[in-house]
């Protein structure tokens, strides 16, 4: 797995800055239509559809490339080695979701609350992770805010959970591009040259 990872480090970069660029389309999108219940949920999940065809498209070109490899013996087949490349990809979202989730659990939890006069007092130190935590995933993962907000709105799991698609998206266009189909749907093999 790390061995993976190393190798093809530039990928994990070209997800990367992918994401971030998806980021900002997302916010900017989001931004115009904030304020209306219909459309904000619409555009997110727009916004993550294209994002997903778009990390579909760069995967299955990688599997494209790897199967040409591998046919020829110049490489061993490794059917998850997008997985472990978006696994990497989306660490630290992934690492922003356990955070949320880590500081919801403490403020929750009776033993840590302090008590003063009928008035209960979470820890602060995890209010502010959760806070922190939630913002900065929020910010980063802008092209799920409606889908966040429609579905999972108050759920601490579903910075976790938005990160799925993206790694299973990876592993599945990587899959079909080393058994040489091209696109999602079409079940068209690559020709050969």
């Amino acid at each position: 797995m790390f061995k993976t990872i190393k190798e093809n480090g530039y990928l994990v970069v070209r997800m990367i800055v992918m994401q971030l660029g998806m980021t900002f389309f997302g916010l900017v999108v989001s931004m115009a239509v904030v304020k209306n219940n219909i459309l904000f949920p619409i555009v997110s999940i727009f916004s993550v559809l294209f994002y997903l065809v778009l990390l579909f498209t760069i995967t299955n070109e990688i599997g494209l490339k790897d199967q040409i490899r591998i046919e020829s013996g110049r490489m061993a087949p490794q059917p998850l080695k997008c997985l472990w490349l978006s696994l990497a990809a989306n660490s630290f979202n992934l690492l922003l979701g356990i955070l949320v989730i880590f500081g919801k659990l403490f403020i929750n939890i009776g033993f840590f609350e302090k008590y003063s006069e009928d008035v209960i007092y979470s820890p602060t130190w995890a209010i502010n992770l959760s806070g922190i935590a939630q913002t900065l995933a929020s910010f980063i993962q802008a092209m799920y805010a409606g889908v966040v907000k429609l579905y999972m709105s108050g759920n601490p799991l579903a910075y976790i959970i938005i990160v799925i698609p993206a790694i299973l998206v990876s592993t599945y266009g990587y899959i079909l591009g080393i058994k040489g189909f091209v696109g999602i749907f079409t079940g068209e093999k690559k020709k050969k040259d």
